[in-house]
């Protein structure tokens, strides 16, 4: 295991180590389910954002390249919003779980939607029932990611779709704030683990799942990084890596879109 960073929340300090192995890293101590479940709670409660339909439309728009309707499951569903453009569409039909009970109340009042306030562990789903699983910024959060991923694989029918975001540790962020000696901003308390390209077809694998495409966007670039005098460099790239393919395509943006099929 290789320490390739730490935070400090509530006066405790967390390090991020590298797995060689699985080429993944992880939280150390892992905060506790009550910590957890308290903190995502407030964070709900004094959540100030709006829909964006336009990225939620997209986001729907490249699952139907390889999955043109169906029956879908958003794991870790929020407030609702991409369940909004799914119902919004009639070839589809949408699901959602979320642990929140405040933003599950929110999508019901916002948006009609009825949200099951559980985790996907205790859900009463039936095996062989879904075309799409969806984990939006999702995985990164669990204490088991494969064990999440080994029960959507079971709900999903044969060669269902499962989709996946996740923060990557081999982006052009993450190597910038180490050839400057800092700590990456990307490392937050709430994340427990943090994935690479080749870390998440590992375990995609290891699940039953054969990953059909895996490409990156750049979300939020770094306000430490920006206050640095090569500001410019970090703007520019990361104006290539969203406007381009092939910025994509390489992988080099802070969050990853994994697209896999079930065995």
């Amino acid at each position: 295991m290789k320490l390739i960073g730490q935070l400090n929340f509530q006066g405790e300090t967390y390090k991020v180590t590298f797995n060689p192995a699985q080429k993944t890293a992880s939280l150390s101590p892992l905060p506790s389910a009550v910590q957890l479940k308290d903190y995502y709670e407030k964070h709900h409660q004094k959540l100030n954002d709006q829909i964006n339909l336009h990225r939620e439309n997209q986001r729907l728009d490249s699952i139907e390249v390889f999955q043109p309707s169906g029956k879908l499951l958003d794991i870790g569903a929020g407030r609702g919003y991409f369940l909004t453009a799914v119902q919004s569409r009639t070839h589809w039909q949408g699901t959602g779980l979320e642990i929140s009970p405040t933003a599950c109340q929110y999508a019901k009042k916002n948006f009609n939607l009825k949200i099951l306030n559980t985790p996907l562990e205790a859900a009463k789903l039936k095996n062989n029932s879904f075309d799409v699983i969806t984990f939006h910024a999702v995985l990164e959060h669990l204490r088991h990611p494969f064990k999440n991923l080994k029960i959507a694989q079971q709900k999903l029918k044969p060669h269902g779709l499962v989709v996946v975001r996740i923060p990557n540790i081999r982006s052009f962020e993450f190597y910038f704030s180490k050839l400057l000696k800092r700590n990456y901003a990307g490392f937050i308390f709430d994340h427990l683990h943090y994935f690479t390209p080749e870390g998440i077809s590992l375990l995609l694998k290891k699940a039953g799942f054969k990953t059909l495409k895996i490409t990156s966007r750049h979300y939020t670039p770094s306000e430490e990084l920006r206050k640095h005098p090569y500001w410019l460099i970090t703007n520019l790239a990361k104006r290539f890596l969203e406007g381009s393919n092939l910025g994509g395509s390489l992988c080099f943006g802070n969050t990853l879109y994994v697209y896999a099929r079930k065995i």
